[in-house]
């Protein structure tokens, strides 16, 4: 399979993934299960994207302080499983169909981030899958810088990753 062609199925099994979480929420698990495995048997760059997976770490603490704080409130006490795994798919683009913003300046990024995210989470509350606990404004404001910094200390983490794996090959 080309280059361009594991960049292409990448995105689409993240795709496939949000829409399974969108629609199905934790009943989606499998088939979202299924697409991580399929996006690291693709990737290029396994040994980099498994060892990206623990900063899956992050966005769980990202998500803890937005339910923490009020931002979002989901109906169990927890942040889902089908979340994680959406960051989890999210963390395997970094490389791959997202690999353009890694060649960003970190400020961009998080500027991209801040930008562009919030938007998903409003439109899933709006579809009731979860809730603000703030309006949509504050929500993007707040939930929004939140998100971008998780989301650009990933990327960042990323690039030193590079270094690390490349000296323990």
């Amino acid at each position: 399979m080309t280059q361009r062609w594991l960049c292409i199925t990448n995105f689409l099994l993240f795709q496939t993934c949000w829409w399974a979480a969108f629609y199905a929420q934790q009943r989606a698990l499998p088939v979202m299960a299924l697409c991580l495995l399929i996006m690291l048997w693709l990737s290029s760059d396994r040994r980099r994207d498994l060892y990206l997976c623990s900063t899956l770490v992050l966005a769980f603490v990202c998500e803890a302080l937005a339910q923490w704080f009020g931002l979002l409130q989901f109906a169990d006490a927890t942040v889902p499983a089908w979340l994680l795994l959406l960051w989890l798919a999210l963390i395997l683009t970094i490389n791959h169909s997202l690999a353009f913003i890694k060649r960003l300046p970190w400020w961009q990024c998080l500027l991209l981030c801040w930008l562009c995210a919030p938007s998903s989470y409003i439109t899933a509350a709006h579809f009731e899958i979860f809730a603000l606990g703030v309006s949509w404004w504050q929500f993007y404001l707040l939930y929004g810088g939140l998100w971008a910094v998780t989301f650009t200390l990933m990327v960042v983490i990323n690039r030193h990753l590079k270094h690390v794996v490349t000296h323990t090959s």
